[in-house]
């Protein structure tokens, strides 16, 4: 997979997951929203502020990166910190996060959603500013793990597998709070 098509991939799923996320969330009460699963897992409105906190990092550090980047789209190539990060993170992942990330156990306002779908299309903008650029040469330091060294490549990827792994959750627990 090239660079290019990564990118490609990444902001077509992340439109489609402000759609989905949308269309089962809009509709919710904030009460409904803040509903604390019966088994101890995160409301949905926790689970949209741990996706902020989480890619809070990656939209404030890859921007200028991403500017001063050289054309190109090779094969994509993740580090090795990265790949280990994509799997975790992603769907089929179950590490928990790290304290940064673990939203505050409070109330949420509604507009928790509107600050969700604000960072998703900065991410895309961002995204899409990537396409035809070399993302595998954007080095930096992990934010959270410092010792780690990670390319935008990893970012966009890493980026994109955590939501798609809480936008399956915000699902299932939108239609568990509004049909019981």
């Amino acid at each position: 997979m090239t660079v290019n098509e990564l990118l490609t991939n990444c902001i077509e799923q992340n439109e489609r997951f402000v759609s989905e996320v949308l269309s089962v969330v809009s509709l919710m009460t904030q009460e409904q929203l803040n509903q604390q699963m019966p088994d101890g897992d995160w409301s949905v409105a926790r689970i949209l502020k741990h996706l902020i906190l989480a890619n809070t990092n990656y939209i404030e550090i890859l921007p200028p990166l991403v500017q001063s980047a050289h054309s190109g789209s090779p094969e994509v190539k993740h580090t090795w910190f990265g790949k280990a990060l994509i799997k975790m993170a992603g769907p089929k992942g179950n590490v928990s996060p790290p304290a940064q990330m673990v939203p505050e156990l409070i109330e949420f306002e509604k507009s928790i959603l509107d600050e969700w779908i604000a960072q998703q299309n900065a991410a895309i903008e961002l995204m899409k500013l990537a396409v035809g650029k070399n993302t595998n040469l954007l080095r930096f330091k992990n934010p959270i793990v410092r010792l780690f060294t990670m390319n935008a490549s990893d970012a966009f990827a890493i980026m994109t597998t955590h939501t798609d792994r809480h936008v399956q959750q915000i699902q299932q627990r939108a239609t568990n709070v509004t049909s019981s």
